[in-house]
Protein backbone atom coordinates (compact mmCIF):
# COMPACT_ATOMS: atom_id res chain seq x y z
CA UNK A 1 0.00 0.00 0.00
CA UNK A 2 1.34 3.41 -0.96
CA UNK A 3 0.72 6.35 1.35
CA UNK A 4 1.67 9.85 0.32
CA UNK A 5 2.85 11.54 3.47
CA UNK A 6 3.44 15.26 3.38
CA UNK A 7 6.50 16.56 5.18
CA UNK A 8 5.92 18.68 8.23
CA UNK A 9 7.53 22.09 8.63
CA UNK A 10 10.70 22.07 10.70
CA UNK A 11 13.60 24.35 11.60
CA UNK A 12 16.20 21.62 12.08
CA UNK A 13 16.85 18.71 9.74
CA UNK A 14 19.57 16.21 10.66
CA UNK A 15 20.18 13.02 8.74
CA UNK A 16 23.28 10.89 9.14
CA UNK A 17 23.93 7.75 7.12
CA UNK A 18 25.82 4.77 8.46
CA UNK A 19 29.39 4.17 7.34
CA UNK A 20 29.04 2.74 3.79
CA UNK A 21 31.74 0.54 2.20
CA UNK A 22 29.89 0.14 -1.16
CA UNK A 23 29.95 -3.65 -0.98
CA UNK A 24 33.74 -3.99 -1.08
CA UNK A 25 35.26 -3.53 2.38
CA UNK A 26 39.04 -3.26 2.43
CA UNK A 27 39.29 -1.72 -1.04
CA UNK A 28 40.04 1.92 -1.74
CA UNK A 29 37.39 3.90 -3.59
CA UNK A 30 37.57 7.28 -5.29
CA UNK A 31 34.39 9.33 -4.76
CA UNK A 32 33.75 11.92 -7.47
CA UNK A 33 30.27 13.28 -6.68
CA UNK A 34 26.93 12.63 -5.00
CA UNK A 35 23.47 13.11 -6.46
CA UNK A 36 20.67 13.92 -4.03
CA UNK A 37 17.02 13.43 -5.05
CA UNK A 38 15.07 15.70 -2.72
CA UNK A 39 12.04 17.92 -2.12
CA UNK A 40 12.47 21.28 -0.42
CA UNK A 41 9.83 23.95 0.13
CA UNK A 42 9.77 26.95 2.39
CA UNK A 43 11.46 30.30 2.54
CA UNK A 44 14.95 29.20 3.62
CA UNK A 45 17.62 28.46 1.05
CA UNK A 46 19.97 25.64 2.00
CA UNK A 47 23.69 26.04 1.41
CA UNK A 48 25.56 22.96 0.20
CA UNK A 49 28.20 23.58 2.87
CA UNK A 50 25.73 21.98 5.31
CA UNK A 51 26.31 18.59 3.65
CA UNK A 52 29.23 16.83 5.32
CA UNK A 53 31.10 13.54 4.98
CA UNK A 54 33.32 11.32 7.10
CA UNK A 55 35.78 8.81 5.65
CA UNK A 56 36.82 5.46 7.09
CA UNK A 57 34.72 6.00 10.24
CA UNK A 58 37.36 8.49 11.47
CA UNK A 59 34.98 10.56 13.61
CA UNK A 60 35.87 13.80 11.76
CA UNK A 61 33.17 15.46 9.65
CA UNK A 62 34.30 17.53 6.65
CA UNK A 63 32.24 19.91 4.50
CA UNK A 64 31.49 18.06 1.26
CA UNK A 65 31.51 21.15 -0.93
CA UNK A 66 32.37 24.67 0.24
CA UNK A 67 31.47 26.50 -2.98
CA UNK A 68 28.35 28.14 -1.47
CA UNK A 69 25.98 26.59 -3.98
CA UNK A 70 22.37 26.89 -2.86
CA UNK A 71 20.19 23.78 -2.90
CA UNK A 72 17.14 25.23 -4.69
CA UNK A 73 13.58 24.91 -3.47
CA UNK A 74 11.18 22.68 -5.39
CA UNK A 75 7.66 23.75 -6.25
CA UNK A 76 5.43 23.44 -3.18
CA UNK A 77 2.26 22.43 -5.05
CA UNK A 78 3.58 19.12 -6.41
CA UNK A 79 5.39 16.12 -5.00
CA UNK A 80 8.11 15.88 -7.65
CA UNK A 81 11.69 15.45 -6.56
CA UNK A 82 14.60 17.48 -7.90
CA UNK A 83 18.17 16.25 -8.29
CA UNK A 84 21.30 18.17 -7.40
CA UNK A 85 24.86 17.05 -8.06
CA UNK A 86 27.47 17.99 -5.47
CA UNK A 87 31.17 17.56 -6.10
CA UNK A 88 33.60 17.41 -3.21
CA UNK A 89 35.89 20.37 -2.64
CA UNK A 90 38.91 18.14 -3.26
CA UNK A 91 38.02 15.82 -6.15
CA UNK A 92 38.20 12.87 -5.85
CA UNK A 93 38.03 11.67 -2.25
CA UNK A 94 40.01 8.46 -1.61
CA UNK A 95 38.58 6.24 1.12
CA UNK A 96 37.56 2.71 2.05
CA UNK A 97 34.18 3.79 3.41
CA UNK A 98 32.15 6.97 3.73
CA UNK A 99 29.24 8.37 5.75
CA UNK A 100 27.17 11.47 4.97
CA UNK A 101 25.51 14.00 7.25
CA UNK A 102 22.90 16.60 6.29
CA UNK A 103 22.95 19.17 9.07
CA UNK A 104 20.40 21.89 8.28
CA UNK A 105 19.97 23.72 11.58
CA UNK A 106 18.76 27.18 10.56
CA UNK A 107 15.66 26.57 8.46
CA UNK A 108 12.59 28.80 8.53
CA UNK A 109 9.65 27.35 10.43
CA UNK A 110 7.72 26.64 7.20
CA UNK A 111 10.58 24.68 5.59
CA UNK A 112 9.88 21.15 4.48
CA UNK A 113 12.72 18.92 3.31
CA UNK A 114 12.81 15.26 2.30
CA UNK A 115 15.48 13.07 0.71
CA UNK A 116 14.35 10.27 -1.58
CA UNK A 117 17.78 8.81 -2.26
CA UNK A 118 21.49 9.54 -2.47
CA UNK A 119 23.55 8.25 -5.39
CA UNK A 120 27.33 8.14 -5.02
CA UNK A 121 29.53 8.40 -8.11
CA UNK A 122 32.66 6.39 -7.28
CA UNK A 123 35.22 3.97 -8.65
CA UNK A 124 36.75 1.03 -6.78
CA UNK A 125 40.51 0.68 -7.18
CA UNK A 126 41.71 -2.82 -7.99
CA UNK A 127 44.32 -3.14 -5.26
CA UNK A 128 43.42 -3.63 -1.60
CA UNK A 129 43.98 -0.77 0.82
CA UNK A 130 47.11 -0.98 2.95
Amino acid sequence: TYHLVEEQGHQVYLLQTPDIHFGTPGYTKKVYAIYINYRHTGSTAINDSEVEYMTNNSGTWVVFNDSSVTIPQTHSSNYDYSTIKLRPSSTPISCQSMAFRFNFDALAEDSQFAINDIIVEYRTLTKKAA
